[in-house]
C-alpha cells in the first residue's frame, strides 16, 4: 500500500481494525477512506536536503539544473523532489521513509527552458532590470516601466502581441485588494 499525505489516519485504522468483526471493518475502513480522501495537497516549500541517500535518488545528470535540490514537501518526513520524473502537471517527492510521493495539477507547475529542462513556473510578478512581469513560464508577459510598452506571448509557439505606452500593472489579492502597481515613466512617445 503506497501512504500518500494520510499516513497517520490509515496507519491508526489498520491498527484498530485488526481487533473488529468483518461488516464493522468494512464500514470503518470505508469511513477512514473517506476522512483520508478530504486531506489537502502538501504545501511544497523551498528547502534543501542535507541528507546523501535522499540526494542519491536524483540523477546525476539533473545536478546542473538550477532547481537541483531546492523542493520539499512541508511534511514531518524529510524529502526530496526527484527532478527526472518532473512533467509539465506534477513534482514527484522521495521521502526517508522510503516512499514517493506525487503532486499534481490541473494547471501546470512546469515549463521548459531552451534546454529542455523542466523548471518551475514563476509564481508572483517581479521586476528585472526596467521589466514588470511574469519572466519564468512558458507564457511570459511583461511590461516595461520606462516605456509602457508591454508584451503578451500567446502561445506557446512563441506568438506575441504587443501593445501599449500609457500602461499600469497591478497585482491584485483574492479580495480584489490592489497589493503592488507599477506605472511606466514614459516621456513623449506617440
Amino acid at each position: 500500500m503506497v501512504l500518500l499525505r494520510t499516513e497517520f489516519i490509515m496507519l491508526k485504522t489498520i491498527t484498530t481494525i485488526v481487533n473488529m468483526k468483518t461488516t464493522h471493518k468494512i464500514i470503518f475502513g470505508l469511513i477512514a477512506l473517506f476522512f483520508a480522501l478530504q486531506t489537502k495537497a502538501q504545501e511544497i516549500i523551498e528547502k534543501k536536503c542535507n541528507n546523501p541517500m535522499l540526494l542519491e535518488k536524483i540523477d546525476a545528470t539533473q545536478k546542473a539544473h538550477p532547481e537541483y535540490n531546492m523542493y520539499a514537501l512541508n511534511i514531518p518526513v524529510e524529502n526530496v523532489e526527484v527532478l527526472q520524473l518532473r512533467t509539465e502537471t506534477s513534482k514527484t517527492f522521495y521521502g526517508a521513509d522510503g516512499q514517493y510521493r506525487l503532486q499534481q495539477t490541473a494547471g501546470i507547475f512546469h515549463y521548459k527552458n531552451e534546454k529542455g529542462a523542466w523548471i518551475s513556473v514563476q509564481q508572483n510578478a517581479s521586476t528585472q532590470a526596467n521589466e514588470y512581469g511574469i519572466f519564468n513560464s512558458n507564457l511570459p508577459l511583461h511590461i516595461n516601466l520606462l516605456s509602457g510598452a508591454s508584451e503578451m506571448t500567446l502561445k506557446k509557439t512563441g506568438e506575441k502581441i504587443q501593445f501599449g505606452n500609457n500602461s499600469t500593472l497591478e497585482y491584485i489579492s483574492k479580495e480584489g485588494r490592489v497589493i503592488e502597481k507599477n506605472t511606466a515613466l514614459f516621456s513623449n512617445h506617440s
